[in-house]
Parts: structure tokens; C-alpha cells; sequence
């Protein structure tokens, strides 16, 4: 669940795919390229994730990092995972008015990426010390599963560093893909 074009969740959060799929038959092998793109649907269902209070995608395969829980929900509020849950559950739960429901169809939800050393991307990088590309790199990650990144320099002079800082700087807070 990547919004190109909106802020990404926070951290940890169930708005980014992992970019491969774990089968969960071995737990390691590569599902068939079928499997991905469905698991990838739901990637591009949701654009526009945080512009919603409170949401609850069900019907989905979490993947926390250890296991995949089949026919679970997540249920977010104000942009934070509040709890995660089986299905059977989800139906004796009371959900506010306001709570957006995303079916998942069995796609898999997993954690977002935070790449932490990263110079470039999509053919925007910080070598030229502008917000542009920063906010660009920012945009083009997203669409790759990374929720968070820092933007690293390139090691240059003292004015270039700065520059390099400023633009980064410039950046923050203004990102509509991946955060800094």
C-alpha cells in the first residue's frame, strides 16, 4: 500500500508491500509471479491511505517480521497501527462511523522498508544539493515499498556538504512519498 502522492504511515506500519513474497508453504521460497501481483494489488488499492482517520484492512496475510497470519486485520487510527487481529475477531469488534474497510483479499501486508544509506534513486540524487531531487527520490522510493530513507551525501568540500544539508533540510516535511 504505497501512496506516491501522499505521506506515507510511520516506521513500521502496513503501507508498503515487501517487494518480494515469502511462500508460505516453505517460508522462503519466491511465490509465482501470479501470487505477487496480487499481493501487489492491494499495493495499489490504497493511495490514499492517510487520508482517512481510521482504517481497517482485513481479510489479509500479515507478515510481522517472523510468521504471515493468515486471515488477519490491521487497524489503524491517526496514521498508527492501534492493533492487529484474526478475522473471527474482527466481527465481535465495534469500529467508529468514520473507519474506512479495506479487504485485502488474502494479499500480503507487511512492514515498510527504511532504507538508511541511499544516494540516489530514479535518477534523482543528492549530489546536486537541490530539494527538487530530494523530494523526487522521496516520491520515487514509495512506489518501492520504503516508508522512510536517509538521503546520504556524497563527502565534498565544506560549502558542498552544506549545501547538500540545506537541501535535505529543505526537504523535510515536504515529502509526498517516503519520509526523511
Amino acid at each position: 500500500i504505497v501512496p506516491p502522492t501522499v505521506a506515507p504511515l510511520p516506521l513500521l506500519v502496513i503501507s508498503r508491500l515487501l517487494p518480494f513474497v515469502i511462500d508460505e508453504s516453505t517460508n522462503n521460497a519466491p511465490l509465482p509471479v501470479l501470487d505477487i501481483i496480487k499481493s501487489f494489488a492491494l499495493f495499489i488499492v490504497s493511495t490514499e491511505i492517510n487520508m482517512v482517520a481510521a482504517i481497517c484492512i482485513h481479510n489479509a496475510t500479515v507478515f510481522n517480521g517472523y510468521s504471515m497470519m493468515k486471515n488477519c486485520a490491521v487497524q489503524i487510527k491517526q496514521n498508527k497501527i492501534v492493533d492487529v487481529f484474526n478475522e473471527d475477531r474482527l466481527n465481535s469488534k465495534v469500529f467508529k462511523a468514520d473507519t474506512s474497510f479495506i479487504d485485502a483479499h488474502g494479499a500480503y501486508v507487511a512492514p515498510g522498508f527504511i532504507y538508511t544509506h541511499i544516494h540516489g534513486f530514479g535518477g534523482y540524487g543528492t549530489e546536486d544539493c537541490s530539494v527538487k531531487s530530494i523530494l523526487k527520490m522521496s516520491e520515487g522510493l514509495a512506489t518501492c515499498g520504503v516508508t522512510s530513507f536517509i538521503p546520504t551525501l556524497y563527502s565534498g568540500n565544506k560549502m558542498q556538504m552544506i549545501k547538500g544539508i540545506r537541501a535535505v533540510v529543505g526537504a523535510m516535511g515536504r515529502e509526498k512519498g517516503a519520509r526523511i
